[in-house]
């Protein structure tokens, strides 16, 4: 299928060969008819992408200072790549599409097959859309007015926030397209609406509905007070533009005492709080279409907020705006600008960012028949002829995959030949890394007998399920941590494995030249070993999907592997016992601030401290381990310093965890680094690290059984 994706790194806008995604629980495939031109974000993307290096650093300093604290902990050189590649990546364009449902998924009751929907989608042929970021069109509505429903929704939010009452004066800063719909709907709802833009032309547009609109660039808000509001001031301001701080002030300004504001653009800069204070003013920012917005439950889990205490959701404020368009009362037709194909699109609306304005419609041709199996897979001609030895599908393309895994796997030599996944991103990769295929199915990329090895590193509550069915299939298997989320997925995989099958899981920290030279000096010692690993994880929004126990199993056992894993490679020695205590834990809550003693079965001690509340410009890992009147320290791979040890040498210089060696000795069928006892240790890990969850509602040392 087509995609019009967006280079952040040139504004270059280009239509992208993908496969359609493949049909999943809580989901509907929706065939696109027409999908509308957002005039702001897609027009901010544009300038973004053509901007210089300046340009992009002034429009977003907050990334500007994440890279300038990565560059302190991992170094000049690996900040400086994780920039290029976020530059490189290209974005999906897009929200507001108009089609037909082609496909559901388990868990749809209030849809059919063949229902004309509007749904938060790219510009794209197809798109995987979350039941509740779909809504059913009224009859009555036409294609092209449901288009701009989405855009609707977000005027008729700010609007909510604001709570007018019929016959109050409300002024709207900003007539571009969300700002004009704002201004019909408070028509609708009996207001007498100001209008204020300082260009003509949309002046004039907004004009068409009897509303009187001013050009605020022109007249003071001291005469506005007088020649609109009857010298008493506005009782409400929508501000439907990005702004500074003057447009603010200026809301401010022209509304009457204990006025109300609020904020449905972009805001930058601090605004002045003697007008807020002296007037006792409210202002507040809308969050785009409405509650359940950004929330991953709602969004992606399908999961609705009860309707007697939320009354309007995202999805009901779409569903109000269609409702107001089929009785006549938010017109649209003269809001439509043009209309393009998709392959007219780039060269109509994007090779310029000033004809992003007003209602732009992109339409789609093609068949209305379902997707076959075959439209899950699309071959790459132009990839580069070569001799494939182990040939890999991978599946994924998150962060992780874009900024780590490929790249080494890349470096390693590796034959990338299947790149899985149903992410519009995927192009970008396929290009980059000379892939021969691209599948959005993960089982066909199984099932497929030109791979002989798949790389799993998609979302964590999938991993257990594709690595067995991958073994069953007789592959060869390297997954990412964690391989399993709890007991039954962990010994499905014990059962589904084969001797003669390779099964690796990423813990990559055990490939490092400097772990490797670390276990070196413990090896040889007498008299035991502590190991002291402190690890300040930092920060994750308690909705991010790995807090999640169900998707990410949280981060004990999500990311915490790593770090068992490395105190048994560095102790050479299994784990006996253990004791655990959080910080604050409470009840059935996830432990993101815990301390664990770890006794191995050689006397060992391994002290595990996992830190979440500490500044985020810390270096993310310390290991140093204590034996034999001496001592040895890695500092978050970076460095290898010793105390004690003649003529040692101190290691430091290029950041290393050991991805790239792990895929080399991954790819090299007489490496021993993966033996029978390796397989054990992985196995080891993984209920260690449940052993570990279930423990911290208890109390004391435990024995720990494989």
């Amino acid at each position: 299928m087509k995609i019009l994706m967006q280079d952040l790194k040139g504004g270059k806008t280009a239509i992208e060969e993908m496969p359609v995604p493949p049909v999943r629980r809580g989901h509907c495939l929706v065939r696109s008819v027409c999908s509308t031109v957002s005039p702001g974000t897609e027009k901010m993307l544009l300038e973004f992408g053509k901007a210089g290096y300046l340009g992009k650093i002034m429009q977003q300093p907050d990334k500007f200072r994440q890279l300038l604290r990565k560059a302190r902990q991992e170094g000049i050189l690996s900040a400086m790549e994780q920039a290029k590649r976020k530059l490189e990546q290209a974005v999906p364009l897009g929200y507001s599409c108009v089609g037909r449902i082609a496909d559901m998924g388990e868990g749809i009751e209030h849809f059919s097959i063949g229902d004309r929907v509007v749904s938060n989608g790219y510009h794209a042929e197809y798109n995987l859309v979350p039941k509740n970021l779909i809504c059913r069109i009224p009859d009555p509505v036409l294609d092209d007015e449901a288009a701009f429903a989405q855009l609707g929704a977000i005027a008729l939010q700010g609007i909510r926030l604001l709570r007018p009452e019929m016959g109050e004066r409300v002024a709207v800063l900003g007539l571009g397209l969300i700002g004009i719909l704002a201004t019909r709907l408070l028509q609708a709802n009996g207001c007498k609406v100001i209008g204020m833009d300082p260009s003509q032309e949309a002046r004039e547009k907004a004009a068409t509905t009897g509303m009187v609109c001013y050009d605020n660039g022109v007249f003071t808000a001291e005469e506005l007070i007088q020649n609109a509001f009857g010298g008493i001031g506005a009782d409400a301001v929508i501000i439907a533009a990005a702004t500074d701080a003057r447009l603010v002030d200026e809301a401010a300004t022209l509304c009457r005492k204990r006025g109300r504001i609020v904020l449905v653009g972009v805001e930058s800069g601090h605004y002045s709080r003697d007008l807020f204070y002296k007037k006792e003013l409210s202002f507040q920012v809308s969050c785009s279409y409405g509650p359940g917005r950004y929330d991953p439950a709602y969004e992606e889990g399908g999961n609705d907020y009860p309707l007697p205490f939320v009354r309007w959701t995202e999805q009901r404020n779409v569903e109000a705006v269609l409702g107001i368009m089929a009785e006549g009362k938010l017109p649209t037709a003269d809001l439509l600008n043009a209309s393009a194909t998709l392959d007219q699109a780039v060269e109509m609306f994007y090779s310029d960012p000033s004809r992003l304005r007003w209602g732009n419609v992109i339409r789609y041709e093609g068949s209305s028949d379902l997707p076959k199996k075959e439209l899950h897979r699309i071959s790459v001609p132009s990839a580069p002829a070569r001799e494939e030895t182990c040939r890999i599908g991978y599946i994924g393309s998150g962060a992780f995959s874009r900024a780590v895994a490929l790249p080494a796997l890349h470096r390693a030599g590796a034959s990338l030949h299947t790149l899985c996944s149903s992410r519009p991103e995927g192009a970008g990769l396929v290009r980059k890394y000379g892939f021969r295929q691209w599948m959005s199915d993960p089982m066909q990329c199984i099932e497929d007998p030109e791979v002989d090895l798949v790389c799993i590193a998609n979302r964590h509550d999938r991993h257990a399920a594709l690595v067995v069915a991958a073994l069953q299939a007789g592959k060869q298997v390297f997954v990412e941590k964690p391989p399993a989320l709890n007991r039954e997925e962990l010994e499905a995989i014990r059962e589904a494995w084969q001797p003669g099958l390779r099964l690796v899981v990423g813990y990559n920290r055990r490939h490092s030249r400097y772990a490797r030279q670390l276990r070196d000096y413990i090896s040889g010692c007498h008299g035991g070993v502590h190991l002291h690993y402190l690890v300040h994880a930092g920060y994750i929004p308690a909705d991010h999907w790995i807090q999640d126990p169900g998707q990410g199993g949280g981060r004990l056992i999500g990311e915490c592997g790593h770090f068992l894993d490395l105190a048994i490679f560095l102790n050479g020695s299994s784990v006996e016992s253990f004791s655990i205590r959080a910080m604050g834990y409470k009840g059935g809550a996830a432990a993101e601030n815990f301390s664990a003693l770890l006794r191995h079965n050689n006397g060992n001690l391994t002290a595990l401290h996992y830190i979440c509340n500490g500044p985020a410009s810390l270096p993310k890992e310390r290991i140093t381990a204590y034996f034999g009147g001496k001592a040895a320290a890695i500092d978050n791979f970076r460095r290898l310093q010793t105390w004690g040890i003649p003529r040692a040498p101190q290691f430091f210089g290029h950041f290393d965890k050991g991805h790239e060696r792990q895929f080399r000795e991954l790819l090299d069928p007489r490496s021993g680094a993966f033996s029978d006892n390796y397989l054990e240790q992985l196995f080891e890990v993984s209920s260690l690290s449940f052993a570990l969850a279930e423990s911290l509602r208890g109390a004391g040392m435990q024995s720990h059984q494989k």
